[in-house]
């Protein structure tokens, strides 16, 4: 079994380290796209648990919508595509 780990979408090392001394949490637990193995412009997919909906994403910007009513929170599965 893996261990859960939260996922930072960052090019940031600095910023990176501030929030895990911040959360209290170790390296292995808060990781970065790099920490993944994927790389600035690689594809992967993320599987949101609360809907059962997939998404290909690309790099650290995606976008992501709350909605109090329809969509109050997203917990993803990341995983490299292919």
């Amino acid at each position: 079994m893996t261990r859960p780990r939260l996922l930072l979408a960052t090019r940031s090392t600095h910023k990176l380290r501030e929030l895990r001394e911040l959360l209290h949490l170790p390296e292995d637990v808060l990781v970065s796209l790099d920490d993944l193995g994927v790389g600035w412009d690689d594809p992967f997919v993320v599987e949101d648990l609360v809907n059962d909906e997939r998404y290909e994403w690309r790099g650290a910007r995606n976008y992501v919508e709350l909605d109090p009513a329809t969509r109050p929170a997203h917990v993803f599965r990341v995983s490299r595509a292919g």
